[in-house]
């Protein structure tokens, strides 16, 4: 994310564009493939940079895909910030509609239905730049954009903290999935990166070393879940670091037990 907040200070200073969060997301209920719903919302996303609005407003953007999974089943939504052609006196609410019908049209078509919450878009001051593309950083901590899923109450909350089926679930459904990308003005060689680079990038970063039953974790105070997270997180530190670490905890090397392979997960030691 450096490379991103170099183009951004050099932004913030041109008072000829505004920028703006936006999400864009889907209805979704239990049952539906984390992978159907990814489909509809890439095309809705890519039909949207092909419109002649856009490519006249926008001058740049960066985009993530994220997926949450909770007590409707899979969700995943897109997240962008986008750099505007616009000065102070420039009115964005018929953008945004022009977004939101575009989205909801190209929803029905496919069977599906756009759902907008309050807050779907807002912009972004200068001062706040930065902090918004640290928002949509987190995900990079762990080279996955499933860093948090959202529980029943939806709160975000470790995926270590939900039931072992329903975390492989979405790890299955939405691994690989294409979750970052930047482009017009926020594109240059540290930020831009080709699909093979993404591809290589999230197949060394999304690599199993170790895992924490979900009971260690839910016996954890906040506290000590959180001062556990900034440990596994923290990328200056070696692979025999965290795995000692994740043992310590009561944790195992690889990958978690298989759900559906019947064997039950060994108590961890007291």
């Amino acid at each position: 994310m450096e490379a991103l907040n170099e183009v951004a200070t050099k932004l913030v200073k041109d008072p000829s564009i505004r920028h703006f969060m936006v999400a864009v997301t889907l209805r979704h209920r239990m049952g539906v493939k984390a992978k159907a719903l990814l489909d509809v919302l890439k095309k809705i996303i890519s039909g949207l940079q092909q419109g002649h609005t856009w490519r006249k407003y926008v001058k740049g953007f960066i985009r993530i895909y994220e997926s949450t999974f909770g007590k409707n089943g899979h969700h995943p939504h897109a997240h962008l910030i986008l750099t505007l052609d616009a000065d102070a006196e420039w009115d964005p609410e018929p953008f945004f509609e022009w977004i939101e019908r575009y989205c909801n049209r190209r929803a029905r078509k496919q069977n599906r239905t756009a759902e907008w919450m309050p807050g779907w878009w807002e912009e972004i001051s200068p001062d706040q730049l930065g902090v918004k593309i640290g928002y949509l950083g987190k995900a990079d901590k762990m080279g996955t954009a499933l860093r948090e899923v959202a529980s029943a109450s939806s709160k975000h909350q470790p995926m270590w903290c939900m039931p072992p089926k329903a975390y492989a679930e979405l790890y299955r459904e939405t691994k690989g999935m294409h979750w970052f990308r930047v482009g017009g003005c926020w594109s240059t060689p540290k930020t831009g990166k080709s699909d093979e680079e993404l591809d290589q990038e999230r197949e060394v970063m999304g690599e199993e070393i170790a895992h924490i039953p979900s009971r260690v974790f839910e016996r954890m105070t906040r506290a000590e879940q959180r001062d556990a997270l900034s440990v596994i997180c923290d990328r200056d530190l070696t692979r025999d670091q965290v795995i000692s670490f994740v043992i310590a905890l009561g944790g195992g090397i690889g990958a978690p037990p298989d759900p559906w392979g019947g064997a039950e997960e060994e108590e961890p030691p007291p």
